[in-house]
């Protein structure tokens, strides 16, 4: 028992001589530890959430995302747009259509009822 009481009492001396807790009577400094403990807490959870979000994602068997773009009625979706003009892509919309045609022949796409194209595993 005595020896833990020990250890606790060399633990507190060691706390009382760190710099945090010297800074407990200098009230002039409180607000710069709680700036630099909200940065820190912020960085902290910034790097967290970059680990687990992903930028990119590949799938090969989801369904490409270009079928939801009207490619000849362009629309703007952006909430501010400076000089930015959608003009429809005639070229791009039947080499789509092509390339959606021919996977439908050969088989690598399903055709559901609701009219979503859906890669074949």
């Amino acid at each position: 028992m005595g020896k833990n009481k020990s250890q606790v009492l060399e633990a507190w001396r060691g706390f009382r001589s760190s710099r945090l807790y010297q800074i407990r009577g200098r009230f002039e400094l409180y607000p710069i530890v709680a700036c630099v403990a909200a940065v820190v807490t912020g960085g902290i959870a910034t790097a967290i959430h970059s680990m687990f979000k992903l930028d990119v994602s590949i799938n090969k068997y989801a369904p490409p995302r270009h079928d939801g773009i009207d490619l000849m009625n362009p629309q703007k979706k952006k909430l501010v747009v400076t000089n930015d003009k959608y003009e429809p892509m005639p070229e791009l919309h039947n080499l789509l259509q092509e390339i959606k045609e021919e996977e439908l022949k050969q088989g690598k796409v399903d055709v559901e009822d609701d009219g979503v194209t859906r890669r074949r595993v």
